[in-house]
């Protein structure tokens, strides 16, 4: 009798293939494409030979396909108008949010505001600009537990 499994995308029942005792996911397409889905954000977080390559590998699509983006778009111009609208909405809450941060808080505690070790992803952020490739990760380490945020 085969080994039964719970699919960590549909959550249904299955028998596990023998060749694969560790198998984690149905063989339903929606499930085995949310397995790679999952496979390549782990590889791209893990592996930066694989994610140079893969940023590589579209900068060589976009080079031999200049003119996508726009003909995308006019073959679908009822998707890009309903995606206009809705940048335009972001950009103003974006806006909005912004404005509010930028308030001066004088009973803030830099104590609460400490960053904590770990990694995270780092993108440079022009006002009204949206960076969609060039993010980098970095880790932050804790250098003394003695330092105090000047600020």
């Amino acid at each position: 009798m085969p080994a039964k499994g719970r699919c960590n995308h549909c959550h249904k029942h299955f028998d596990k293939r023998p060749q694969n005792p560790n198998q984690k996911y149905c063989l339903r397409s929606a499930c085995q494409k949310a397995r790679k889905r999952a496979w390549q954000k782990k590889k791209m977080q893990s592996d930066p030979q694989y994610r140079e390559n893969q940023r590589d590998a579209g900068r060589r699509w976009r080079e031999n396909n200049p003119d996508y983006q726009r003909e995308y778009r006019e073959r679908n111009q009822e998707y890009t108008e309903r995606n206009r609208i809705q940048q335009r909405v972001r950009n103003q809450r974006r806006a909005k949010q912004s404005a509010q941060d930028s308030i001066v808080k004088m009973d803030a505690s830099y104590s609460n505001n400490r960053i904590s070790p770990g990694r995270y992803e780092l993108r440079r952020v022009i006002h009204g600009e949206i960076v969609k490739m060039d993010a980098s990760m970095v880790e932050i380490n804790v250098i003394s537990s003695g330092y105090e945020n000047p600020l």
